[in-house]
């Protein structure tokens, strides 16, 4: 594996994927660090939260990562079918 040269924010990738970024977030809690998910601190200041990112790895999984999250939630939100006697 080759090692880390550059990182991209979660705003970016949302716009470069056409997706939203909060969907990126929740995807990414399943994500971790060998799966290209990354936070970067942007302030020296510790109530500062980080920000998150992937690396190019993180982008390629993100489009199967998305697809897989849009698929479940699709099935969970259906409506059950109404059984009549």
């Amino acid at each position: 594996m080759a090692a880390i040269s550059y990182i991209f924010t979660a705003a970016y990738v949302a716009a470069k994927l056409a997706e939203d970024e909060d969907l990126l977030h929740e995807i990414a809690e399943g994500m971790t660090p060998e799966d290209g998910r990354i936070y970067v601190f942007n302030s020296n200041r510790e109530d500062e939260e980080p920000i998150l990112a992937f690396t190019e790895f993180g982008i390629e999984n993100l489009p199967y990562l998305i697809e897989i999250h849009k698929e479940n939630h699709a099935l969970n939100t259906k409506t059950p079918g109404r059984n009549t006697v």
